[in-house]
């Protein structure tokens, strides 16, 4: 009686045995998400994305253009990193028309100087905790305020080695003495002559001096 109850119980836990291996797999796999994280697909996948974004954050930081396509997949993937990416860009286009407005070369170097310290002020602000960014930015957004200063900087240099610079005189003195100056000569007589109102052919006889005297000709045009 005894060995029949043995052997029942043997074969009993052999026979579950196997249930109970089952249930502990299926358990393990739908414990939290480490399944969905896991996979090689998912998790390739994730990789990917993180060194895009962490690739086009540092365009951003360093205060390059970002390309059409790059703006599209912040839109899509980080809309915070998006909207800070326009704001870079309206940043941009703000003191590109401040430069382009300068007389003279030192008025760029003084607007640079001008923006750089404002820049300063903020990121100071901004490490003590402000309570208000300006431009949109964030209360002490280190980060935002570094990206501004580096659009800065980048669209500057941009300037300052473009053709349009270039042609700038150095100061205003020299702004006043490029405008005294007079034109060239050949502007002076086209300005000297008077301008012509019409073309009309006059038939008459015009006296023309020759080595051997003088001789005539009829059916000259004349403008007047």
């Amino acid at each position: 009686m005894l060995l029949n109850t043995i052997n029942c119980s043997v074969g009993l836990m052999f026979a579950s045995a196997p249930a109970t291996k089952k249930s502990s797999k299926v358990t393990t796999a739908g414990n939290g998400n480490a399944a969905g994280v896991t996979s090689p697909r998912n998790y390739g996948s994730s990789i990917r994305k993180f060194n895009t974004l962490s690739l086009i954050t540092g365009k951003l930081s360093t205060g390059k253009r970002l390309s059409a396509s790059e703006k599209r997949y912040l839109r899509d993937n980080d809309p915070e990193m998006y909207r800070r990416s326009e704001m870079l860009e309206k940043e941009r286009k703000l003191y590109r028309r401040r430069l382009e407005k300068a007389r003279t070369k030192d008025e760029v170097r003084k607007l640079n100087m001008s923006a750089s310290a404002h820049m300063a002020s903020e990121a100071g602000g901004a490490g003590h905790g402000g309570n208000s960014g300006s431009g949109g930015a964030p209360a002490g957004s280190l980060e935002l305020t570094s990206m501004r200063s580096s659009v800065i900087r980048d669209e500057h240099g941009a300037f300052v080695n473009s053709r349009e610079y270039r042609k700038l005189p150095e100061n205003v003195r020299e702004l006043i003495r490029a405008k005294r100056k007079p034109a060239k000569a050949g502007s002076l007589r086209a300005a000297a002559l008077p301008p012509i109102r019409n073309a009309a052919s006059l038939s008459g006889t015009a006296v023309l001096s020759g080595a051997g005297g003088e001789y005539r000709k009829r059916g000259v045009s004349y403008l007047v």
